[in-house]
């Protein structure tokens, strides 16, 4: 059973929701963003996701963000407004002294936001980092992925716009919920509509923030030499939301201190599938996993609907 909690942060004020499942007395803790259209309700493994974190001896902890489900405003205008953020989230729900940070598809950014210019990562407190099907920063020519063609004909400029993102959030939640009606089994829809029901229970600016700060440059810069950390990549080389060059161009800039595990066939909701994968790999300091690594160059792969997974 999920626990679901929120709690008000003095310094940041607002309030921040977060739900937490898996062993009562975890020797691991994974602090989890999750992709866009996502909420703290998000199962990466459906209805098993609670007894996958309990096998690897793991307690999930999953952030909403500004505007989304039950986490108040004002939105972000920046990444770093988000880490300071979990700097102070961290502190006072008294969360472990050693973290996994982890991030799935536009939570990827944010959790290497954190990983690159908070105090938990200063501090010494990041065990490991997992990027999932994580988006890249599209603004970066090296990248190499055609904003436009990915965001359905929007131009960096048009989506730094609040008009033009709510009409294409207002495009992503329609086309997702017609994918999650199409789900067979009524559990996993049950599930997903939920999910998607709590991501939007004040509108949908929490989520149109995601495709403004994607359509912007970093505020944050990559040091090699301060992630000391293990950082695992996890993307599929089938996937038609994220660019899979993204997760080649993430490997690209975190280089040593980066492994790759690019999975055959598999697509966007490729963490459905590989969560217990995803979470021995950054639990164990022996990597084991079933990945598929390869060192080919990724095609460009993009379509109109950003975010969700089935």
């Amino acid at each position: 059973m999920f626990k679901l909690e929120e709690i008000f942060l003095q310094k940041a004020n607002r309030t921040v929701a977060y739900s937490s499942y898996g062993a009562a007395s975890a020797t691991h803790t994974v602090l989890f963003f999750p992709g866009n259209m996502n909420s703290r309700l998000f199962s990466p493994a459906w209805k098993d996701s609670e007894a996958i974190a309990e096998e690897h001896d793991t307690r999930v902890v999953t952030v909403d963000r500004c505007g989304v489900g039950k986490s108040s405003g004002p939105l972000l205008t920046s990444y770093l407004e988000w880490v300071d953020i979990v700097d102070e989230f961290a502190d006072t729900v008294s969360l472990p002294k050693s973290l996994h940070l982890a991030g799935y598809s536009s939570g990827g950014i944010y959790a290497l936001a954190v990983a690159c210019a908070s105090r938990l990562s200063t501090n010494g407190r990041i065990a490991s980092l997992s990027l999932i099907s994580s988006d890249g920063e599209y603004t970066n020519p090296s990248l190499g992925v055609d904003v436009k063609e990915m965001y359905g004909g929007f131009t960096h400029e048009e989506l730094s716009r609040q008009g033009k993102n709510l009409e294409l959030a207002m495009k992503n939640v329609i086309m997702m919920e017609n994918a999650y009606g199409g789900l067979k089994d009524p559990v996993r829809k049950e599930i997903a509509k939920n999910d998607l029901n709590e991501s939007r229970l004040q509108g949908i600016d929490g989520i149109a923030q995601d495709c403004i700060l994607e359509s912007q440059p970093w505020p944050f810069s990559v040091q090699e030499e301060t992630m000391t950390f293990p950082i695992y990549i996890h993307g599929g080389d089938s996937d038609q939301d994220v660019p899979p060059a993204c997760s080649f161009w993430l490997k690209s800039i975190l280089l040593t201190n980066a492994t790759l595990f690019m999975y055959e066939k598999e697509s966007h909701s490729m963490i459905r599938r590989k969560w217990s994968n995803i979470l021995q790999t950054m639990t164990t300091t022996a990597t084991t996993t079933t990945a598929t690594t390869t060192t080919t160059t990724a095609a460009t792969v993009a379509n109109n609907n950003k975010g969700g997974s089935l």
